[in-house]
């Protein structure tokens, strides 16, 4: 990520700095008890400067998942990549390792046609283990989309496996108590 300061100076804006972020991946070892760099994350998990203390990842098939964040920082450079030519007009993107070190970054290409912004992913969108399948849970404002991923190689696909109404939205009234 790309950080700049400025200051306006004798009518003009000036760059007082500009530094840039680059993340890296520590694994530990259990057996040698020592931390190893495995490298720079192509791009930035979503609950790493959103929500801290939530637990964003998920464990499937050996390799670790995590939602990648879309906000205007992710967007920046890291590593010379710019996300937004990763990610292009889909949803968003996941971000995972394997046991070995190696990065990936998936892109969701879930829904078709023009997307919303509703199906973009959000803080209210998981990736979860179902039936040792990476899936992804879509919160919309009135309904929520579970997509499960299948194949493997070449013959990957997402598919709706379930669509179902949400408690909250505009046809339900909330009483407070």
């Amino acid at each position: 990520m790309v950080f700049e300061r400025y200051d306006f100076r004798e009518g003009q804006l000036d760059t007082v700095y500009r530094y840039t972020l680059a993340y890296e991946c520590e694994v530990y070892s259990s057996i040698t008890g020592v931390w190893e760099n495995i490298g720079h994350v192509p791009c930035v998990p979503m609950y790493l400067h959103l929500s801290p203390f939530s637990c964003g990842h998920v464990f499937v098939g050996g390799k670790i998942y995590w939602l990648s964040s879309l906000d205007d920082e992710a967007l920046q450079e890291n590593r010379g990549i710019l996300m937004a030519e990763i990610v292009g007009n889909s949803e968003g993107a996941i971000l995972s390792v394997d046991l070995e070190g190696r990065f990936e970054v998936i892109q969701l290409s879930l829904y078709e046609g023009d997307q919303k912004e509703e199906d973009m992913i959000t803080q209210a969108t998981y990736l979860i283990n179902l039936q040792g399948c990476l899936s992804v849970v879509i919160l919309h404002p009135e309904h929520m989309d579970v997509w499960i991923r299948k194949g493997s190689g070449e013959n990957v696909s997402w598919i709706l496996l379930c669509q179902d109404t949400t408690p909250v939205g505009p046809s339900v009234t909330m009483t407070w108590f």
